[in-house]
C-alpha cells in the first residue's frame, strides 16, 4: 500500500503481510493498530496514526542523508521486532544522528541491523526509550 502526497487511510486496523509493502510520505490511522509481517519503507515521513507492531519477520528500511532521511512517526505505542536496514548516501558531517521512528512510547527492539554506506563512517542505533526515539547515530572512522 502506498499513501503519497498528502493521502489519508483510515481503517479499523492494517496488517501488512509477509509479501507486503507499507510506503509512503503520509498518514495512515487505525483504531486498533499497524502490523507489519512485510515490509515498512517510509518515503519522507510516513505517520501511523494509532500503534504500530513490527513483527519478528519484518523490515523498516530508511534512507538518509545529511540533509533529509525517511522516518516513521507513530502517535501510539510501537512494538519494535524484525530488521532495520539503512542506507545512506552523501556526504555526512560527524557526529550525527537522524531520527527514523518517533513513538508515545518504545518497547522491544530490532533483532538485526544492516546498513549500506561508502566512506569510512560508523553507523550505529540508539534507543532513546525516554523520549520513543530510534535514531541513527554516526560518527567518522577516519583517522
Amino acid at each position: 500500500m502506498t499513501v503519497t502526497n498528502g493521502g489519508t487511510v483510515t481503517a479499523a486496523s492494517v496488517h501488512v503481510y509477509p509479501s507486503g509493502t507499507l510506503t509512503g510520505n503520509s498518514t495512515v490511522t487505525t483504531t486498533s493498530g499497524t502490523t507489519i509481517d512485510g515490509t515498512l519503507t517510509p518515503s519522507g515521513q510516513l505517520t501511523i496514526g494509532g500503534g504500530l507492531q513490527l513483527d519478528s519477520g519484518a523490515t523498516m528500511t530508511s534512507s538518509v542523508t545529511q540533509q533529509a532521511w525517511d522516518n516513521v512517526n507513530v502517535t501510539g505505542a510501537a512494538s519494535l521486532g524484525g530488521r532495520l536496514s539503512v542506507t545512506m548516501t552523501g556526504t555526512f558531517t560527524t557526529p550525527a544522528q537522524f531520527p527514523l521512528l518517533h513513538a508515545s512510547s518504545l518497547t522491544g527492539s530490532f533483532s538485526s541491523y544492516s546498513f549500506t554506506y561508502t566512506g569510512c563512517l560508523s553507523p550505529s542505533i540508539v534507543y532513546d526509550r525516554a523520549n520513543g526515539y530510534v535514531y541513527l547515530h554516526v560518527e567518522s572512522s577516519c583517522q
